[in-house]
């Protein structure tokens, strides 16, 4: 087990942690949390095999001072002695952090939390009237149902102030469309909400379920960022992309689009064409651009030459990833009107290009790319995945080599060629 405490005021969130943060047992916990008064950030890393019930009750009890903390988070990963008796002492303890403004409860592949647990933390957090960013994660606990998620709602709806929301289920096999919309119900009320990402893949997710959330993001006019994860929700057609592109088509001032829906296979080119209009009106303002549509075998060179097309559109786009790897076929025509229009961005900083496990194309096209590639000199980041080519020769990768050369500002560099 890990704790953290920092007594100057909100810090960027780290996943690694300090390294000097000292190792408890439970003997040693009430001395650690007696020296820390005083702290506005509370940190509690749970270890696999080590972290109990115990350990969160004494940690949410002890903290000194609950009314002074403004960050809280609480992360414990595949630990499997936590139950329904930990969240509720959580539950019952968040009330007393009135002055709270950034919490993140993560708790994925924990397989003995139940509805009973998250009924709890349902509960505490509606007492939280001053938190701005909500971060939660119960992904792979398959035990969270969609009553959960109606009762989340119900909580969610009295955080007036909330800007930033981040929701994963990921793989919670009862979550179904009723439980899409019920969370999804009451986004209208926060007015000023700047972020949103909401990761349900792998649950049972269709149509009908993204039909709903596009009834309710229409409203959110401050929103800045957006993030759906949809992958593996094997039901899912072109009539739900068309459904997510109209709610996204409605806002107004996006910097930052993710949208993820691998081993979506039943999306073809007609979804890439609903998407890719809603993005154009973004083209003063988006600065990060996520697309992936990994595993989606019904999608053609026609879907990625669309995207490609409008990429000039986005002079201020700063981050790109593209990812449409393991699909039928991409050819020269694709790859050159992906080149073509990747040299236009000028402000481009990090790139990733990923397009593994497909065919069609040769090892001249790849070297057309490159050559389009060394014209963005302000790229830091780049990340290239391709399949095998056959026949591919030295002097080809040679010449690849010496195009990715005049990248002046390149920091980080990743080339993959694999099946």
């Amino acid at each position: 087990m890990e704790l953290a405490a920092t007594e100057n005021g909100p810090s960027k969130l780290n996943r690694s942690y300090d390294r000097s943060v000292i190792r408890l047992n439970s003997l040693s916990l009430d001395w650690y949390l007696s020296r820390r008064m005083d702290a506005t950030v509370w940190r509690f890393s749970g270890e696999e095999t080590t972290t109990t019930d115990e350990a969160l009750r004494m940690f949410i009890r002890g903290i000194k001072s609950p009314e002074k903390v403004q960050k809280l988070e609480i992360i414990c990963e595949k630990c499997p002695l936590i139950t329904d008796v930990g969240l509720n002492a959580i539950g019952e303890n968040l009330k007393r952090f009135a002055a709270l403004k950034n919490l993140q409860i993560e708790f994925p592949d924990c397989a003995n939390i139940t509805n009973q647990g998250i009924k709890a933390i349902n509960q505490g957090l509606k007492k939280l009237n001053s938190l701005i960013s909500i971060n939660i994660n119960f992904s792979a606990c398959d035990r969270i149902t969609n009553e959960n998620l109606k009762e989340m709602n119900q909580s969610l709806k009295k955080l007036t102030l909330l800007q930033d929301l981040d929701l994963s289920f990921i793989s919670c096999s009862l979550i179904t469309d009723e439980g899409l919309k019920n969370i999804s119900k009451n986004l209208k009320r926060f007015l000023s909400l700047k972020s949103i990402s909401l990761d349900f893949s792998g649950c049972e997710i269709t149509d009908e379920g993204l039909e709903g959330l596009n009834k309710n993001i229409k409203t959110l006019t401050s929103l800045k960022g957006i993030g759906a994860d949809f992958s593996y929700c094997r039901a899912i057609t072109d009539e739900g992309l068309k459904s997510l592109s109209q709610g996204i088509k409605s806002l107004s001032f996006l910097e930052s689009i993710k949208i993820v829906f691998c081993g979506c296979m039943h999306l073809t080119d007609e979804g890439i064409k609903f998407l890719n209009e809603s993005l154009k009106q973004f083209n003063t303002t988006l600065k990060s651009l996520n697309l992936d549509f990994y595993s989606c075998e019904e999608l053609t060179d026609e879907g990625l030459k669309v995207v490609s097309e409008d990429l000039k559109l986005f002079g201020l786009l700063k981050h790109l990833n593209l990812d449409f790897s393991y699909r039928r076929k991409i050819t020269n025509e694709a790859l050159k009107a992906l080149g073509e229009n990747l040299k236009t961005l000028s402000a481009l900083k990090s790139l990733s290009l990923k397009f593994k496990g497909c065919s069609g194309y040769t090892d001249s096209d790849l070297k057309t790319l490159s050559q389009d590639l060394a014209t963005l000199t302000f790229v830091e980041d780049l990340t290239l995945e391709f399949g095998l080519i056959k026949g591919i020769t030295n002097e080809v990768l040679k010449n690849i080599g010496q195009d990715l050369q005049k990248l002046t500002s390149l920091q980080s560099l990743a080339l993959c060629f694999s099946g």
